[in-house]
């Protein structure tokens, strides 16, 4: 017997097709992953920019638009005189 014919009447657990339709489901897996990944970086973009957007509002909110310092504005109230001792 020739060694093909040993080969092919044994099977070896090669089948024909096999390979190939490992092939093709892998690139299926790989493209469901890209796509899910573009959408992931697009959201994590739009969250970047929001959050961004939300500190800035938020540090401008704390300034007073007359641009006098608040310490000015607001001054602390004098402290009660202590007894003398």
């Amino acid at each position: 017997m020739k060694i093909m014919d040993i080969i092919s009447e044994r099977g070896y657990g090669m089948q024909r097709g096999i390979a190939q339709s490992r092939d093709s489901q892998d690139d299926y897996t790989n493209m469901n992953k890209r796509n899910i990944n573009k959408q992931l970086d697009t959201n994590r973009e739009q969250q970047i920019k929001v959050s961004s957007a939300n500190r800035i509002a938020q540090k401008r909110a704390r300034k007073i638009a007359t641009g006098i310092p608040q310490r000015i504005l607001n001054p602390q109230q004098p402290q009660a005189p202590r007894g003398q001792q």
